[in-house]
């Protein structure tokens, strides 16, 4: 992705690096996906095999950074869908975020898009800052009509998910 995408485009998420590379793509090169959709292929996307929650991350682990930084920088706005196959869900699992900054955080930090069709498992999500959500941090409503207006379903969260927070905790903060 060069910093533009034309509405209407799939873009395809096949591994973990490419899983890994969406917060910089989005918050770095500032692309909101807006009109696009981003479709998980694979059923499984283990960020941190050897790692198990309750456990001391080992070193060179992946840390997760929110997607979207901050809803007056730059959000996610598309679709982001884990339906891999009709009626088939990815799961997003091993995911570690630990986060101090001053924004909405979770899987996506500040988020107008649509999430759809994901389970987390085996994850963990701290942040020292309000608003911190599995999915997102923050659900931002749109401006112009209903179709503007963030949405999450379909969500799956397991037991093996913990979210620590001061406030404003779960699946959406």
């Amino acid at each position: 992705v060069d910093g533009q995408v034309v509405k209407g485009t799939v873009f395809e998420i096949a591994t973990v690096s490419d899983l890994l590379a969406l917060p910089g793509i989005v918050n770095g090169q500032k692309v909101t996906f807006d009109g696009c959709t981003v479709k998980l292929t694979s059923a499984v996307y283990d960020l941190n095999p050897s790692w198990t929650l309750g456990q001391d991350l080992p070193e060179g682990a992946n840390l997760w950074t929110p997607i979207g930084i901050h809803q007056d920088i730059v959000m996610f706005k598309g679709i982001f869908t884990g339906e891999y196959e009709p009626g088939k869900y990815a799961t997003i699992r091993g995911l570690y975020m630990s986060y101090s900054g001053d924004n909405a955080s979770g899987f996506f930090g500040d988020f107008q898009g649509t999430a759809r069709n994901l389970k987390f498992e085996n994850s963990y999500f701290n942040s020292s800052k309000m608003m911190l959500g599995t999915v997102t941090g923050r659900l931002c409503g749109g401006t112009n009509n209903e179709a503007d207006k963030g949405s999450v379903y379909n969500i799956y969260v397991a037991d093996s998910v913990q979210v620590v927070c001061t406030a404003n905790s779960g699946v959406v903060g």
